[in-house]
């Protein structure tokens, strides 16, 4: 009877060992399974990453390309600048003297309709 009982026991304790190899076997695989999705999760955001230094990589040569068209915009209209700038300088002193030449102006005329009747009267 004792070896019957220890058998018994032995077979209890077999099967209890059993059922929890059995129970860890399934929280192995269903970790494996959540951890299969993350890592899936992982490759295609990692592929997104990829895709995006990628197009990064292409904005910034466009916008090099762009700083370089405007930093020659800006080097070749300095000289009109610069023109400009003594234009409107000789436009603003223009506008200064400006009255000053339309009182001339005003004045030749008289004298110019003056002299034209005076003449006339000594004709």
């Amino acid at each position: 009877m004792k070896q019957l009982g220890e058998g018994i026991q032995t077979y209890n304790q077999a099967v209890m060992e059993y059922n929890a190899g059995q129970a860890l076997t399934e929280k192995i695989q269903s970790t494996n399974h959540i951890l299969q999705a993350q890592l899936h999760i992982c490759h295609e955001g990692k592929e997104e990453l990829d895709k995006l230094e990628e197009e990064q990589k292409k904005i910034e040569a466009r916008k090099s390309t762009i700083l370089a068209k405007i930093d020659n915009a800006v080097q070749d209209s300095w000289p009109h600048q610069v023109e400009l700038e003594k234009f409107m300088q000789q436009q603003a002193d223009f506008q200064e003297k400006e009255d000053d030449y339309k009182t001339l102006m005003s004045a030749r005329a008289k004298f110019l309709v003056n002299l034209k009747t005076t003449i006339q009267k000594h004709l």
